[in-house]
């Protein structure tokens, strides 16, 4: 009997979970802290959730019904999609991390014959679906960004646009700006860690993700972000003003980056702690909080895990997993298989993704813990 069939006669949801993943076995542990992806039925309220403190940003689902640049209104991924894109995500951030394997790999050959994985007319940067709202330049214009752990360089679709995809609200326009200003080649503000290109004295930038890219110049602006409490300011903020973009990211017009790079939002403003709550359901709010608060040290419900740090630390965030349970017993493994590849949180990925060794041994584990209760 195959795993596919055990699982439909059974319906153990253990064993429903890791045949879904059993198709997905990349060389890193990959996890996700939370949900970045909610299956969204159409709903009609919003209720909102009030934001802890002045350090605090809403941070809202682009597809469900407190989305002001799609109202409810965009179709959420289904389950295979989110599967799908998931394993192109763990893809992209092994790609980032390991050297590229040989075109004949079997890993190559699964992409090239799954259909939904391969690159199409409208690609994606990630599993991305929560967004915040900021304000870029002199007058304010409002952005509408992506968050992604896995990213370093803020950017946002700009006026003149050579290839953009659609978005909602107007495309920044840096022309009416009296902050904006391009950064020009070897200045101190040309950093190096999102590998720019110099053209007539403009420092130009270029990202890849999963699928999907954004191409166009450098430059610096003044970043606001409001909410109840307050407004705070990052004047100058270097970010990509993108004039050549190739992914279609369902209204919202860029991304910014939290990773560990010194052009991220984190490094550029110093922020040593942050921490998102995504919203547990389509119709309900979260927030990301930047910075560690007393009330975080005193809460019984919130545990604080080390961030591995190397003179050679990649973008994303390492952390060290010791070991697995399911339904409260330990993986019969060797500890040594946890600290064989790195371990990241991503916030773009929904799935948690695991090398095989222990894929075997969860896919086992869950099978006899199920066979037990039948």
């Amino acid at each position: 009997m195959s795993s596919m069939e055990l699982m439909e006669k059974t319906k153990c949801p253990h064993i429903r979970k890791s045949v879904m993943l059993n198709k997905l076995k990349p060389n890193a542990l990959i996890v996700t802290l939370l949900k970045s992806v909610l299956y969204c039925p159409q709903l009609i309220l919003c209720l909102a959730v009030s934001i802890p403190n002045k350090a605090s940003l809403e941070v809202v689902s682009k597809y469900g019904p407190c989305s002001t640049i799609n109202e409810g209104k965009v179709k959420s991924p289904n389950y295979t999609e989110i599967l799908h894109k998931g394993r192109a995500r763990a893809k992209y951030i092994q790609s980032r991390i390991f050297k590229p394997k040989h075109s004949g790999s079997d890993d190559d050959d699964h992409l090239k014959r799954t259909k939904a994985l391969t690159v199409g007319s409208v690609p994606f940067l990630s599993n991305g679906e929560f967004y915040i709202t900021v304000s870029l330049g002199t007058p304010r214009q409002v952005v509408t960004l992506l968050l992604d752990t896995g990213s370093d360089i803020t950017w946002t679709q700009c006026k003149p646009c050579l290839k953009c995809f659609k978005q909602k609200t107007p495309l920044f326009d840096p022309t009416k700006s009296s902050t904006s200003s391009p950064v020009p080649c070897r200045s101190k503000a040309w950093l190096p860690d999102f590998e720019p290109t110099c053209n007539s004295n403009t420092c130009l930038y270029g990202v890849s993700y999963g699928s999907g890219s954004s191409d166009g110049h450098v430059a610096t602006e003044k970043l606001t972000i409001m909410n109840g409490f307050g407004t705070f300011v990052k004047y100058p903020y270097i970010f990509g003003c993108g004039t050549n973009d190739s992914a279609d990211i369902d209204g919202v017009t860029g991304l910014m980056g939290l990773a560990r790079n010194p052009s991220s939002f984190i490094s550029q403003t110093s922020q040593k702690y942050f921490s998102y709550c995504f919203p547990s359901s389509c119709g309900s709010t979260g927030y990301i909080t930047f910075g560690k608060s007393d009330d975080d040290i005193k809460n019984k419900f919130v545990k604080f895990t080390p961030i591995i740090t190397s003179p050679k630390q990649s973008l994303f965030y390492d952390i060290m997993v010791t070991g697995m349970t399911v339904a409260g017993e330990k993986l019969p493994v060797a500890s040594s298989e946890y600290t064989k590849s790195e371990t990241v949180t991503d916030s773009g990925t929904t799935i948690t993704a695991l090398p095989p060794s222990l894929y075997v041994a969860r896919d086992q584990l869950s099978v006899s813990k199920c066979q037990n209760i039948r």
